[in-house]
């Protein structure tokens, strides 16, 4: 597995955080989200003192469950910051028109203190992918971002053991209701409505409610990206439960598939990259780091288009931190930094 290759305009690299010297003394912009998760701050430690203007994201929550878990990661998060940070308070993540408003103005801002591109510090654990994909398109398409370091704390997921009315709600890991789909701004095929289109699916652990989206699409092609390791963050009897409608969708015509670790996003762009043959759509449906890989992907190729499912709702599951946490670093080989004034 290469840990460093030019993808495109730009340079990207991989690795396992071993020291938080890894990372810059400085940014410009720190973020990362208040979660409800356990492994909500399993990262934070290593953005402490690196950024005068660092941002806590908090989607808003009706859930009692929900609010209760983001209160708790709050004030450990506040513990461990001390100080130097702002929480910026969001819709729900489901309401993404005005959030991402919302975050590109928070870009803007620390470009306009810069008055250059800058650099990010982002944790992505607990970001949305449709989020974190729509800061990397805004970011490097409009040149407006020099580097990107991206944290991910992997996750062991388990079902939530959650009482409502007296009753054990056990709805599933990661989402509820039904799936609308979300085109990821600045990640757009540069041809709207082709004539053909391929779909490249990156899958994770709900493949059967993914099932009616890829329907929808009807590509000509299909290529399928699986997790290499994925019986380490998911029970056994769920990974199984899931594998009747991955095998149908193996089944399809013109369909192949592929699976790579989930730190290797190098890997996986150069494969989208190397297998596309028309106008594609990337559905990011699996891990985030995957995700992460298909905007790269995107990014090297104006003909490739990122899509995100929504789901009507998220799930209360049980995430830990499974130990790793990864980082990854983005930044645009041509240096726009040395074209900015300082």
């Amino acid at each position: 597995m290469n840990n460093q290759a030019a993808i495109g305009f730009l340079n990207v690299s991989q690795s396992v955080l071993a020291d938080s010297a890894e990372l810059h003394a400085s940014y410009d912009l720190c973020i990362t989200a208040i979660g409800w998760e356990r492994r909500s701050n399993h990262a934070l430690k290593n953005m402490v003192g690196r950024s005068s203007n660092t941002k806590l994201l908090k989607f808003s929550s009706t859930d009692d469950y929900f609010i209760s878990k983001k209160k708790e990661n709050e004030e450990s998060a506040l513990a461990v910051l001390g100080s130097g940070f702002q929480i910026v308070y969001l819709s729900r993540s489901v309401d993404f028109a005005a959030n991402f408003i919302a975050i590109n103005e928070l870009i803007l801002d620390a470009v306009r203190v810069a008055s250059r591109p800058i650099s990010i510090l982002i944790d992505i654990s607990c970001v949305p992918k449709r989020y974190f994909l729509f800061l990397l398109g805004l970011g490097f398409k409009r040149e407006i971002v020099g580097r990107m370091d991206i944290l991910y704390s992997e996750g062991k997921y388990a079902p939530a053991d959650v009482i409502k009315n007296g009753t054990h709600v056990d709805k599933g890991f990661v989402s509820d209701g039904e799936w609308t789909s979300v085109q990821i701004p600045y990640l757009e095929d540069s041809d709207y409505s082709p004539d053909s289109r391929d779909l490249f699916v990156s899958v994770g652990a709900e493949v059967t409610l993914a099932m009616p989206t890829v329907e929808r699409f009807e590509p000509t092609a299909l290529r399928l990206y699986k997790v290499s390791d994925s019986d380490k963050r998911f029970p056994e009897n769920y990974l199984s439960s899931e594998e009747p409608a991955l095998a149908a969708l193996a089944a399809l015509p013109r369909s192949s598939s592929v699976a790579f670790a989930l730190d290797d996003i190098i890997g996986m762009s150069r494969d989208i990259l190397d297998n596309r043959t028309r106008h594609t759509t990337c559905l990011a449906i699996g891990p985030k780091p995957h995700a992460l890989a298909l905007g790269i992907a995107a990014l090297a190729d104006d003909r490739i288009q990122v899509v995100c499912r929504t789901p009507k709702a998220y799930v209360p599951s049980d995430v830990s931190a499974a130990g790793p946490i990864l980082r990854f670093t983005i930044e645009d080989r041509f240096d726009p930094l040395s074209c900015w004034p300082t």
